[in-house]
C-alpha cells in the first residue's frame, strides 16, 4: 500500500468486534480522538438512538476504533480531484452505551455531549411499548439540548 492508495478493509468476519478489554492509555487515545475528530448525536429518525460516530481520511485510525469498539466503517469517496478518500467509523445505541461508557472518564472537550447521549439512551424502554408523553418531553428536550452543543460556529 502507498501513501496514495487506501489501506485495505480489516475483515474480522466471523470474530465479535469491539469485545477487546482496552488499558487506560487506549481509552485516553480513544477519547482524544473522540474529543477532536468526533460527533455524538443523537438520532430520531425511525427508532430513536444515540450515535458516536469519527470520521478522518487515515484508515487506519477508523479500523483501530472499530476494532476495539466494534460498530460500522463506511467510506466516503472523494469528491473533487485532490481530495482524499474520507473513512467514517460509527456506533449506535447500546454498542455507543458501551464505547461512550469507557471513554467518558478521557473526555475533555465533549463531555456534555458525551452525558446528554448516556442519558438520553437511558429514556429507551423495551421496543414495542408505548412511550409516556413525559418522557417523549424530556427527550425532545434532550435533543434541542444536543442541537445547541454541536451547534457549528462561534458560540
Amino acid at each position: 500500500v502507498t501513501a496514495n492508495e487506501p489501506a485495505p478493509m480489516l475483515q474480522l468476519q466471523g470474530q465479535r468486534r469491539g469485545t477487546m478489554t482496552l488499558v487506560p492509555e487506549q481509552l485516553a487515545y480513544a477519547a482524544g480522538i473522540i474529543d477532536g475528530e468526533g460527533c455524538i448525536s443523537i438520532g430520531v429518525s425511525g427508532l430513536s438512538s444515540i450515535r458516536l460516530c469519527v470520521g478522518n481520511t487515515q484508515r487506519g485510525l477508523i479500523d483501530l476504533l472499530h476494532q476495539w469498539f466494534g460498530g460500522n466503517i463506511c467510506t466516503k469517496r472523494k469528491q473533487r480531484p485532490g481530495h482524499k478518500t474520507y473513512y467514517v467509523w460509527e456506533v449506535s445505541s447500546g454498542d455507543a452505551v458501551t464505547a461512550l461508557t469507557q471513554v467518558l472518564p478521557y473526555l475533555t472537550i465533549k463531555v456534555p455531549q458525551a452525558t446528554l447521549a448516556l442519558a438520553f439512551q437511558g429514556t429507551i424502554g423495551p421496543r414495542f411499548k408505548a412511550v409516556p408523553p413525559e418522557v417523549k418531553l424530556t427527550r425532545e428536550g434532550m435533543i434541542a439540548r444536543m442541537h445547541v452543543l454541536n451547534k457549528r460556529g462561534v458560540a
